[in-house]
């Protein structure tokens, strides 16, 4: 949209020459460089071989955010998923664990990218919470704070 936008402005208002697309490729393939290195760093980050402190069945459960409402943690066919309640139809998706105690949020949408849920916890070790780090454009999702309820 913005090499089109350039070039009808530069027809209009240019001497037609300018070339918007051909300077806009470029910047469009360091974007995908750094998409692709930021994903691959996630996946290196994980630390295979860990245990979640706390089963899927003890994160069941509703869950509250001042700004953005209730998320739910049902059982589906033995497996946990989340489920953002006012956007079910969007963000709703299964919960596999990653390491420790963050989880990550797989979308029914495949367009999504991925989640990742990480859980805290009382001095009993009862689940309190969590965190979601879902890298988005659109969305600030590191904002929420989902309280157990």
């Amino acid at each position: 949209v913005f090499a089109i936008t350039n070039k009808i402005m530069d027809s209009y208002l240019g001497d037609g020459k300018a070339d918007p697309v051909a300077d806009i490729l470029p910047r469009l393939a360091r974007r995908d460089e750094r998409e692709a290195k930021r994903v691959a760093d996630r996946v290196n980050a994980q630390v295979k071989g860990t245990s979640p402190t706390a089963d899927a069945a003890k994160l069941q459960g509703t869950y509250m955010d001042d700004i953005y409402g209730e998320a739910t943690i049902t059982d589906m066919n033995g497996k946990p998923v989340l489920a953002f309640t006012p956007a079910k139809e969007l963000f709703t998706g299964e919960l596999v664990h990653w390491h420790y105690d963050t989880w990550k949020w797989e979308h029914a949408d495949p367009f999504l990218e991925p989640g990742y849920i990480t859980f805290s916890f009382d001095a009993d070790h009862r689940v309190t919470g969590f965190k979601i780090d879902l890298h988005s454009p659109d969305f600030h999702f590191y904002k929420l704070d989902f309280k157990k309820q």
